[in-house]
């Protein structure tokens, strides 16, 4: 609601309130707020607005700068004069709309690696020509991948909830996932978890555990840990990192050696 008044006067709503006379600056005092003041004749001479009675100072608070417009007429050189023609106050979100714009700006930091793993899935010539002679295309992927796999948990942690300790279920499916990565990449190598295959590179057959035992198992791991952090992130955001591995695992599922790409020599 707008009001009136000065320091230590009575703060009256502005539809019992007459604007003074003579208006003297406008100054901005706030993210969403403009202060108003008006001086009394036996002070210097103010810039004139409108006609009425002028008793001694008065604060008129006002949100809106149309509203101010209003009250103070619409005599457009006097608003040029003060500069305020093109003066727009920023929105500012409700917390309602903020959280909102946290969980959009989460959920696509979450499935962020995705469309970059299915294009180089797909595409594997055009990374391997992309990355140029000379260049390790797994290594190059290895290094924009972390990249992606930080902001993946970025955004996970930014709608996280944490807590200590964590129920001991949780610890066992995080430590048996993360074991099952690390074996992943022991026995592959980089070349092996990067797509080695796909950029025309020989990859020995590997059938020690988890290989020959779990299908997919660097993903199953993936899937595990991220179900043990349960306890502290909400279950949209699991689910739909979850469902970014299954499309993954669908994707790769369905493997044509002839689309297969040919190093640079």
């Amino acid at each position: 609601m707008l009001a009136c008044g000065g320091h230590g006067e009575e703060r009256r709503p502005l539809g019992a309130w007459s604007p003074p006379a003579r208006l003297m600056r406008v100054e901005p005092t706030g993210s969403a707020c403009f202060c108003v003041f008006f001086l009394g004749p036996n002070r210097t001479t103010p810039v004139r607005y409108s006609h009425g009675k002028t008793e001694g100072t008065s604060l008129l608070p006002c949100k809106n700068l149309s509203v101010l417009r209003s009250v103070l007429g619409k005599q457009s050189n006097s608003w040029r004069a003060l500069g305020l023609s093109a003066k727009r106050e920023p929105a500012n979100l409700s917390p309602p709309e903020m959280a909102g714009v946290v969980a959009l700006a989460a959920g696509v930091g979450v499935l962020l690696p995705f469309p970059f793993y299915w294009a180089l899935w797909s595409r594997p010539q055009r990374w391997v020509d992309l990355c140029g002679r000379g260049a390790d295309p797994c290594r190059r992927m290895a290094q924009v991948s972390h990249v992606l796999k930080a902001l993946q948990l970025l955004a996970l942690a930014s709608v996280a909830s944490f807590s200590w300790p964590p129920p001991p279920c949780s610890l066992a499916l995080l430590a048996f996932g993360q074991y099952l990565n690390f074996k992943v990449y022991q026995l592959l190598g980089e070349s092996g978890t990067y797509y080695g295959v796909r950029f025309g590179k020989k990859i020995p057959w590997v059938t020690e555990f988890p290989f020959g035992y779990i299908k997919d198992p660097q993903y199953v791991g993936s899937i595990l840990s991220l179900v043990a952090v349960l306890c502290w992130v909400p279950f949209q955001y699991v689910l739909l990192w979850c469902l970014g591995y299954v499309f993954m695992i669908l994707v790769e599922s369905k493997e044509d050696p002839g689309t297969r790409a040919k190093l640079l020599s």
